[in-house]
């Protein structure tokens, strides 16, 4: 039971979590993204990334009781993570093919065994009905290409992510900070614009999370995104709304995959640009669909609270 109750936070924490990035041309026009920019930085620019995202949700889990009358004992909790990002990326191209980026992320976790708990206790030290952990938790890479130069609209990039944790960390405390695997990534994304005033964005992620001594299993989360986002007013706040559509899948021994679930996510959100040089975002994440091959855990869709806020500034 408590592996699974663990699945569902890895899941939780993987995919839940869903990052809401800016990012603009260096003149007065912006360009605007989720997840992944289709603008690769000039030679000698710099940019500075600070995200910050919160999910909070149920886990139900289910104890089979022959003593009493429903046969099973139902049990919920709340999980919720916070998770902080600040990221660095610079141009080395002169072509503007390709940049080189570095990030450090740092989580806060907190299972309660209060499902009704307000979701903020994830800030707090308070130890009633649940321990709140936070900790330094990956330093990672990344770089972003532009591979085909005729096809500047779209974009590639790759990420790899080595956990950080100390000698006194426990698996519990390993797992619901999502620190304790090795993570890579590889991200598709290709934009449009229709009109003066309307972008469109398509993305494909998959994502892998390899095996290590706390978890011996290696998981797979593949995602496909799609967001329209509407300039409005004099080009300084836009509005943008999206689907998401993500999967986590474990390996086995022999190579083959087994779905543990699945999940459609809507999203909506602003951003605004106050100078050319300085952007903020603000997103909320609502679950559509969540289906689970777990017999005994679930999430509660309904309880699910989420939203991102993120900053960048061009340097």
């Amino acid at each position: 039971m408590t592996k699974s109750i663990l699945i569902v936070i890895f899941f939780g924490a993987s995919f839940f979590t869903s990052a809401q990035l800016l990012a603009q041309k260096t003149d007065d026009e912006p360009t605007f993204f989720t997840g992944l920019s289709p603008v690769i930085l000039e030679r000698n620019a710099a940019e500075i990334n600070f995200i910050n995202n919160l999910s909070s949700f149920w886990i139900v889990t289910k104890q089979y009781r022959p003593d009493i009358a429903t046969g099973f004992l139902v049990d919920r909790k709340r999980f919720t993570t916070a998770e902080h990002i600040l990221r660095a990326s610079y141009g080395f191209s002169k072509n503007k093919r390709w940049d080189l980026g570095a990030e450090v992320k740092f989580a806060q976790a907190r299972l309660d065994e209060g499902a009704r708990s307000s979701p903020f206790r994830v800030f707090s030290n308070e130890t009633v009905d649940g321990i709140s952990y936070r900790n330094l938790t990956a330093i990672g890479l990344r770089v972003r290409t532009m591979p085909f130069i005729k096809v500047p609209e779209l974009t590639l990039q790759g990420t790899v992510y080595f956990p950080q944790k100390s000698f006194k960390s426990t698996e519990i405390e390993l797992a619901e900070l999502d620190a304790q695997n090795v993570k890579t990534g590889l991200t598709a994304t290709y934009y449009l614009q229709s009109g003066a005033n309307i972008y469109f964005f398509f993305q494909g992620d998959w994502s892998t999370s390899l095996k290590s001594t706390e978890d011996n299993r290696t998981k797979h989360s593949p995602a496909i995104s799609s967001t329209m986002v509407i300039k409005t007013g004099g080009g300084q706040l836009f509005i943008f709304g999206g689907l998401n559509y993500g999967m986590t899948l474990q390996q086995f021994s022999d190579g083959g995959l087994y779905s543990l679930s699945k999940a459609l996510f809507g999203s909506a959100g602003l951003f605004y640009q106050p100078t050319p040089k300085f952007s903020i975002v603000l997103s909320s994440q609502l679950p559509l669909l969540y289906e689970s091959n777990l017999r005994y855990v679930e999430f509660v869709r309904e309880s699910y609270i989420g939203f991102s806020l993120g900053m960048r500034s061009l340097l």
